[in-house]
């Protein structure tokens, strides 16, 4: 592979108080309290003017803004005015000189992939996926549906623990996860008994993946309904030891279906979301004590030494014990340079102890409850959640999955969002294709056309009697996007419409060859993976990495344009999907573009770029300090 070294002028966010902090740069505050594209915008991207490479002079006709004022060749191909070279006379990844005149404070490196060859494109048009044969071991997953317990067992994660570029595959379960890993042949091993510590035995309702440690590798942090969550330390190799104690993790005991984790308070590692899932409702079933406290045990801020402190009373306006939670996703919300929190709520049936979902805006002086403010304030059986860039306005879109419902709440370019599922035609089909319950909900470029997909998980209550309306297999729904921005269900026609009660939803490309894959879990059943066929499109896939704390850059935007189009992706780690941890990498479908320019966004707000890239290939951005 090639490397090449880049290094950038970078500009921060700002952070603070939302209703004083400013914007970030190229942004400006409405009277509304949003922050949108100010006046003098890029005119490449029609991004603010960060900074970036734009099309020569600035909007205001000033000089661009990289301020070199030296004459050597800037990314549009233009010279500045004094005729003069680079201090530092290194060059940009497409080839050109470097556009900020000097070392900036910190060094970036781009190292570029080989370029990935379709042999046989017109395979894919006659079935898009396949499903995988992965021999017996992993025909013979545990199968052991739970009666009482209707969350458990319904995760997974699919992630490369050991660092050899092969994904390994944790399955949540009733009693025993289990942990497979490729063989030499391409088959697939449960080798959870001497990979896992001992003790695991409690229903497992999800493994999210955190690098505790920052050193590289990742780290599961296991919850469940009842007898407390776990946290399995990686050594590097995929063998895990229980290091819940020592984090100060072990005295929590709130049911959880999931945990979400990002930097809230800026300090650079990361905190944790616990996803707790309490029944107000005494006949919605039975919950389990928590011997421990009273207090909701949500947020925990991460002290910088391995060890978690419990801080949810920054969270004032958290349900507690009515919180019956089933996702949550960071993002920023008003794009003010920190993270905020949305939390998506399962319906109870008592009006008393009705949640709606929520908006925690991130600010100086903790986290204020604003859903109402910009129409996210809903009222659903809500389960998973998926974000993705629709309209690439730098706010992101959602897709929720519910009852008989699927919500996509497209953003309107000013820090508020509308319910877009029937202006863009995402319809459920509950009478003819008895599809009532959703659960985990992906966005995904399923065909490389550069416009975003959906897939949603369908599939029967676990602690509800089947019937008309809760039959136990249910299709699941993959709509793909036209050129029009409208949806058309093909789950079906592609074969992977599934045929059991879908929980969590995995989208990655376990193969390496450029197209997304799709694995799903049945509740307390097995896990179900198809592979996906290459085809003609092209693509690019972006990880982006760091030393130091947050290793894996979690809280990053990374932005690709192609002629006159662009799309974003946010990397977050456990955000997405219901109860699953997949890759932190950025797929983009590209259509037939044969060169992309390339934006990374780093969790503190300092952006990176790269021109001309070509496509059809693994890219690896990494910040050094």
């Amino acid at each position: 592979m090639n490397l090449r070294m880049l290094t950038l002028l970078l500009f921060a966010g700002c952070g603070g108080d939302d209703a004083e902090k400013p914007c970030m740069d190229g942004y400006e505050r409405t009277e509304e309290g949003a922050c949108v594209p100010g006046a003098d915008s890029d005119e490449l991207d029609g991004g603010p003017d960060d900074g970036g490479p734009d099309d020569g002079a600035d909007a205001d006709g000033g000089a661009g803004p990289d301020g070199d004022a030296d004459g050597s060749p800037d990314s549009d191909g233009g010279t500045d005015a004094d005729g003069g070279t680079d201090a530092d006379g290194g060059t940009d990844a497409d080839g050109g000189s470097d556009t900020d005149g000097g070392p900036g404070p910190s060094g970036v490196s781009l190292e570029l992939g080989e370029v990935v060859v379709c042999e046989n494109p017109a395979e894919r048009d006659a079935q898009p996926f396949v499903p995988v044969e992965w021999g017996s071991g992993w025909e013979a997953q545990n199968v052991a549906p739970s009666s009482e317990d209707p969350i458990a067992a319904g995760g997974l994660t699919i992630e490369d623990f050991d660092g050899d570029g092969v994904l390994e595959i944790y399955i949540p379960q009733v009693s025993n996860d289990q942990f497979y890993v490729r063989q030499p042949d391409g088959q697939y091993v449960d080798e959870a008994a001497s990979r896992l510590p001992d003790g695991l035995d409690t229903a497992t309702t999800a493994a999210s993946t955190i690098d505790v440690e920052s050193d590289g590798d990742l780290d599961l942090f296991i919850s469940r309904r009842s007898g407390g969550h776990t946290l399995l330390i990686n050594d590097g190799t995929g063998h895990f030891t229980d290091g819940t104690e020592a984090a100060n993790l072990n005295l929590t005991a709130h049911p959880a279906a999931s945990a979400t984790f990002a930097d809230m308070d800026d300090d650079g590692d990361l905190d944790i979301f616990v996803i707790t899932y309490r029944h107000c409702d005494m006949m919605m079933g039975w919950d389990p004590e928590n011997p421990y406290t009273d207090t909701p045990q949500a947020l925990w801020e991460n002290q910088g030494d391995g060890t978690f402190e419990d801080v949810s009373d920054q969270l004032a306006d958290h349900p507690g014990v009515n919180g019956r939670l089933r996702a949550a996703a960071w993002f920023d919300a008003d794009i003010d340079g920190d993270l905020d929190l949305y939390t998506v709520s399962d319906k109870s049936v008592s009006t008393a102890c009705m949640v709606k979902n929520q908006l925690f805006l991130n600010g100086a002086d903790g986290f204020d409850e604003s859903a109402s403010s910009v129409s996210l304030d809903l009222t659903m059986e809500g389960m998973g959640i998926a974000i993705g860039d629709l309209n690439g306005d730098d706010y992101p879109e959602l897709a929720m999955s519910d009852m008989s419902n699927a919500w996509l709440m497209e953003s309107d370019g000013v820090g508020g969002w509308y319910e877009a599922s029937m202006a863009r035609s995402m319809f459920i089909e509950t009478d003819l294709l008895g599809q009532w319950s959703g659960w985990g909900t992906e966005f995904a470029d399923f065909n490389n056309d550069g416009l975003l997909d959906v897939f949603m998980g369908f599939g029967g209550l676990a602690d509800v009697p089947e019937s008309t309306m809760n039959p136990w297999v249910q299709p699941d729904a993959l709509w793909l996007q036209g050129e029009d921005g409208h949806f058309t269900q093909v789950s079906q026609e592609w074969g992977v419409a599934g045929a059991g009660s879908t929980r969590a939803v995995v989208v990655t490309d376990i193969n390496r060859d450029g197209w997304l894959d799709l694995a799903i879990r049945e509740i307390a059943g097995p896990v179900r993976v198809w592979l996906a066929r290459c085809g003609a499109e092209n693509w690019l896939e972006v990880k982006v990495e760091q030393t130091g704390v947050n290793p894996n850059a979690v809280g990053a935007k990374v932005k690709v344009t192609w002629g006159e189009e662009s799309q974003a992706h946010w990397l977050t780690r456990g955000g997405s999907g219901l109860q699953s941890s997949e890759p932190m990498m950025a797929h983009f479908g590209l259509k037939s573009a044969t060169s992309v320019d390339l934006e990374v966004t780093w969790p503190d707000g300092e952006t990176s770029w790269f021109s001309g890239l070509d496509v059809n290939q693994a890219v690896r951005v990494t910040r050094t300090p």
